[in-house]
């Protein structure tokens, strides 16, 4: 009869140790190489979080009405908050400003307008108006916009627009206007809590300090930092930088983001 072989207790012992012996070895010359792919991912994805935030608010800044930036706080660095609101359009276009010589009757918006105030739209791009959408004219100055002197609602699409208010009663003669949703009038970003928030904020009132209740746009914000520099209304320039700090690793990563401002009404 053939006898059946097997391993013995000894020899399945030695087998094993040897075994963890290679694996230990192979994990010497495999472990830096594995932490820094993990590494590497994980900056990754803290850049693009990051680089996603800065290009969202960037998007928003550069089709906001001109000078209506209002810079609440800077930097987080006293206070742990930095915010700033801004109005965006989602629209503009020219109207009429002198009579047409060909139709002496064709409407015309200019400062000495009457009640019911009428407005011709020559040219328009992006969201056509509509009902209670908000006609911004002449923002010249970051008080206008969110007082209401530079401001009417649209109460009537005709052609031509009925608008509740004169928002070219001080003069102005460009025949240029912005469009606002009346769903989404202004905007806040703000720095706080160790997250970057976007509100949208029911009405044009002025902000003086920052919410942080809004929309998550980014989380891990340990630093955020708004520096805005202006020419008068002409143009300014916004640099926004995020610094992004891993929980775990307590890894950073810093982000500059520079966006230009038209501030041409």
């Amino acid at each position: 009869m053939s006898r059946i072989r097997g391993f013995t207790l000894v020899e399945l012992i030695v087998v094993m140790v040897l075994m963890g012996i290679l694996a230990g070895s192979f994990m010497v010359f495999f472990k830096p190489a594995i932490d820094a792919f993990f590494d590497a991912r994980r900056r990754a994805d803290m850049t693009d979080a990051a680089d996603t935030a800065l290009r969202k608010m960037a998007q928003d800044i550069r089709r906001a009405v001109p000078n209506s930036l209002n810079r609440i706080n800077e930097t987080t660095t006293d206070d742990g908050q930095a915010c700033f609101q801004i109005v965006p359009t989602i629209g503009g276009g020219r109207y009429r400003t002198d009579i047409d010589t060909a139709d002496a009757s064709a409407v015309v918006l200019n400062n000495s307008s009457a009640s019911p105030y009428k407005m011709s739209v020559l040219f328009s791009q992006g969201n056509s108006p509509a009902k209670d959408h908000v006609v911004v004219i002449n923002n010249q100055f970051g008080d206008d916009v969110y007082a209401g002197g530079s401001r009417a609602v649209v109460t009537a699409l005709g052609p031509p627009l009925t608008l509740d208010a004169n928002p070219t009663a001080s003069g102005y003669m460009g025949g240029r206007f912005q469009l606002v949703s009346n769903l989404e009038t202004s905007v806040m970003y703000t720095c706080a809590n160790n997250m970057l928030t976007r509100k949208t904020l029911p009405d044009f009132t002025k902000k003086t300090a920052c919410e942080t209740d809004g929309v998550l746009l980014a989380g891990n914000v340990s630093e955020c930092t708004f520096t805005y520099g202006d020419a008068g209304t002409t143009y300014g320039l916004l640099t926004m930088t995020l610094v992004l700090t891993h929980p775990a690793s307590g890894e950073s990563i810093t982000l500059g983001y520079a966006v230009h401002v038209d501030n041409t009404p």
